[in-house]
């Protein structure tokens, strides 16, 4: 949590490495948004697109729209959530029909829990208490920043049952074989939850249903033996930011960052 820069003690220490790199990536990051807004204010973009959607909203009690600042925080997430450039540079290449995604039931089970075991935000969401809460006898106190551990939640026996380590796409479908709508359950937070949930989920799983679907249909994966097994495999990923797939290595050596696998031509 600390190499994230969201250790809350790292306020009363801004002169350590990892707190100045975090904050120095935050003004890039957010100079890299500004850039985006203010190209999009500049040169119209097209009716239909994200930005001409965020350019249109209008604040419900002043009836103005969004200012920079809203804008850019906006920007912001949808870049790290999803990316528009990537869904226009897919869309050309793929065979799939729009109607086709929604009937996609055994995918969806298998994205679901791909990111139930391995969820990006492993580490969750960050909240600060506005006021003094008791939670289950423990006192937090007003200002206190929690987090909530989607890959300790995603993983609870008493949630998910004596198999939550294991990758089962089927507990996703029910007995017929459609989604049983546990993806709608408390204990299921990979784009977290409530009002301030990720704004660019519906894009992320967009991309993920259509890119998959699309290499799925032309080629088969194996993952290559430098990654051993499955399990090896999943035990080497690390928290970066996001969760990211690792080669292993021999003891005492570093992980090299990437996920090694096979591919073969479906004919």
């Amino acid at each position: 949590m600390q190499g994230l820069g969201l250790n809350p003690l790292n306020r009363y220490f801004p002169f350590l490495e990892k707190p100045r790199k975090f904050r120095y990536w935050c003004k890039r990051y957010g100079e890299l948004a500004e850039r985006v807004v203010r190209n999009a204010q500049d040169c119209p973009p097209p009716p239909n697109s994200i930005m001409a959607s965020l350019l249109s909203i209008k604040d419900p009690t002043t009836g103005k729209p969004l200012n920079l600042e809203q804008l850019k925080s906006e920007v912001a997430l949808l870049l790290v959530a999803g990316f528009e450039t990537t869904a226009h540079s897919i869309a050309p290449a793929r065979l799939l029909e729009w109607g086709d995604l929604g009937r996609l039931k055994s995918l969806d089970a298998a994205i679901n829990e791909s990111m139930r075991l391995l969820p990006v935000t492993s580490s969750g969401s960050g909240r600060e208490a506005r006021d003094d809460i008791t939670v289950e006898g423990r006192v937090i106190p007003k200002g206190a920043v929690v987090m909530l551990p989607t890959y300790t939640i995603h993983r609870s026996k008493k949630v998910w049952g004596p198999d939550a380590d294991e990758y089962k796409p089927e507990r996703w479908l029910g007995e017929s074989g459609h989604e049983s709508g546990a993806a709608r359950r408390p204990g299921y937070q990979p784009f977290s939850l409530g009002p301030r949930d990720c704004v660019g989920q519906s894009l992320a799983v967009l991309e993920l249903r259509s890119v998959l679907a699309t290499l799925i249909g032309h080629f088969r994966f194996v993952l290559a033996e430098e990654m051993g097994s499955f399990k090896e495999a999943e035990q080497a990923a690390r928290q970066h930011i996001t969760l990211k797939p690792m080669v292993p290595t021999p003891p005492g050596q570093p992980l090299r960052p990437g996920l090694m696998m096979h591919c073969h031509p479906r004919l």
